[in-house]
């Protein structure tokens, strides 16, 4: 079973629900990005797509069961809202990541994949 979470948003230590991450005993590993194989928008919060040609930046973290992540998954409307699924990061490592599983309307394109929290 996969132990790592891949965040890309407000979930990121410099994030407004980042003490979520704390709660859940989520341990901070590196600041990495996803294969270059998904779409980011901004309307509000953050949102990740499959498909596309961009590669995601954001922080690793590792917790030590996956149930110790449950009031993340509720924070993200797990599954209805949004879905966690295992992804591929570069240098070879997977992790749980968040996908966006509605339409997207009224948001703006992320080129870059960098989630700008202002």
């Amino acid at each position: 079973m996969c132990n790592k979470i891949f965040v890309y948003g407000t979930l990121k230590r410099d994030g407004g629900a980042y003490r979520l991450m704390q709660e859940a005993g989520a341990k901070f590993l590196s600041s990495t990005q996803t294969v270059p194989e998904f779409t980011m928008y901004q309307g509000g919060f953050p949102m990740v797509k499959e498909g596309g040609h961009t590669a995601i930046k954001g922080e690793l973290f590792e917790f030590e069961a996956l149930e110790d992540i449950i009031g993340v998954d509720r924070y993200e409307g797990h599954p209805e809202l949004f879905e966690r699924k295992v992804v591929q990061l570069d240098k070879n490592t997977q992790a749980w990541m968040y996908i966006f599983k509605r339409r997207v309307e009224y948001a703006t394109l992320v080129a870059d994949g960098t989630y700008h929290n202002h």
